[in-house]
This record gives structure tokens, C-alpha cells and sequence, in this order.
């Protein structure tokens, strides 16, 4: 049952990435005001409440990325951050994507066609029945 619950979560990742995360924002923030409902209930001012349970939770961002990591996701999460940088990344500099795509076809190519030759050549040998039996002839 565990492994269906993380496909789950990461599916759910995958494809709502935005209510996730808004889900995880709404649940800290919700920490936070029970804290400084606490706070207040202590006998603090609201503002010493407020400050009190930002002190106590630390940071948010800090926080968030905690939540991220115990989830066990953090892999997907990143390779997809990466992915969309490097999907987001080539439309900002349009002459540098046309040389490299440019340059790794030529590259692919020149090395397709080497290499056929090579192996036609020399890698195969002749298409004859007893290829000991022919002689060279200088």
C-alpha cells in the first residue's frame, strides 16, 4: 500500500504541481496562526504573538523545503525544475540554440557516415563464398 500512496504523491506532483504547493502554503500558514492564537492565549500582544511564532517556525522557505524532502519527492521535483529550465532556457538566446542544434547535427551526422564506411570496409568482410581463396593483385 506504501508504494501506491508515494505513485500517488507523485503523480500529483507531477500534474498539480500549483495545488500542491498551494495546499502545503495554506497548511504552514494555518501552523503559524494556531501558534500565534496560542501566543495570544499565553497572555502576549498580537504583534510579541506574531513575532514569537515566526521565531518558533524559523523560516518559511526553509520550512517548505523540509516538507518537500520528508515527502521523498525531492528527485522528481527537481529533475521537473530542471526540465522546465532547460525547456524555458533556449527560447531566451535563439542564434546560441541554432549553432549547437546546428553543430550536434553535423557532429551526429559526420559520425554516422564515418563509421559506415568503416564498418562496410573494413568491419565486414566480402560478400563471396571463400574470401581466403582470392588473391590481390598489386
Amino acid at each position: 500500500m506504501r508504494w501506491i500512496s508515494k505513485l500517488q504523491s507523485i503523480l500529483r506532483i507531477v500534474f498539480r504541481h500549483r495545488q500542491s504547493e498551494t495546499e502545503l502554503d495554506d497548511e504552514l500558514r494555518d501552523h503559524l496562526e494556531q501558534e500565534v492564537a496560542n501566543n495570544i492565549r499565553a497572555g502576549m500582544t498580537p504583534e510579541e504573538a506574531r513575532f514569537a511564532a515566526q521565531c518558533l517556525i524559523g523560516s518559511l522557505a526553509l520550512y517548505k523545503e523540509e516538507c518537500r524532502d520528508a515527502r521523498s519527492l525531492g528527485f522528481v521535483e527537481h529533475s521537473l525544475r530542471d526540465l522546465r529550465y532547460a525547456i524555458r532556457t533556449p527560447r531566451h538566446t535563439p542564434l546560441f540554440t541554432s549553432v549547437a542544434i546546428v553543430t550536434l547535427a553535423l557532429g551526429i551526422g559526420a559520425n554516422t557516415t564515418i563509421f559506415t564506411f568503416v564498418e562496410n570496409i573494413l568491419l565486414r568482410s566480402l560478400p563471396v563464398h571463400d574470401p581466403q581463396t582470392w588473391v590481390a593483385l598489386n
